[in-house]
């Protein structure tokens, strides 16, 4: 009767970086240049391209070793990667925000302060901060054995 049950909370690894990979694609920023603020454009990681791309392949490389370690029965690797992968996207993005926008977008004409252009961040950004989240916090539940078909935790 006191069957092992699966430990679970390791799959907020792979559904972090899924969701983190999904939410790349997503509207991050929204801003207005028009004066009266009525014509808003978005970015997404996508859209901010170069550098950025770095935070789309650390999700889909942890997505990826979770399973792919798995399978081979050698988790640990998975959550080395899921921990410091995570970390380090986190660690990126927050760097990026700050040093970029929060203390105001350079340009030729001098520095445009955040507020001035209506500047906000949309659900794909607060997306993907949650989707590492998610991955760094579930590499501390991930131990050494496998999942097995039968105990997956979704169908």
């Amino acid at each position: 009767m006191s069957e092992m049950q699966p430990n679970n909370k390791r799959n907020l690894v792979p559904t972090g970086a899924g969701l983190a990979a999904i939410c790349f694609f997503l509207p991050w920023l929204k801003f207005s240049c028009s004066p009266d603020m009525k014509i808003k454009q978005t970015l997404s990681g996508y859209d901010l391209g170069r550098e950025y791309w770095v935070v789309f392949i650390a999700a889909i490389v942890i997505f990826g070793a979770f399973f792919y370690f798995n399978r081979s029965s050698d988790l640990k690797k998975a959550r080395l990667i899921a921990f410091w992968g995570s970390l380090l996207a986190l660690a990126f993005i927050l760097f990026k925000y700050f040093a970029d926008y929060k203390s105001g977008i350079k340009t030729e004409f001098g520095v445009i302060d955040p507020a001035d252009i209506g500047f906000t961040i949309e659900y794909g950004g607060y997306g993907i901060l949650i989707g590492f989240i998610m991955a760094f916090f579930g590499s501390f539940h991930v131990d050494d054995q496998p999942i097995d078909d039968e105990h997956r935790g979704w169908p």
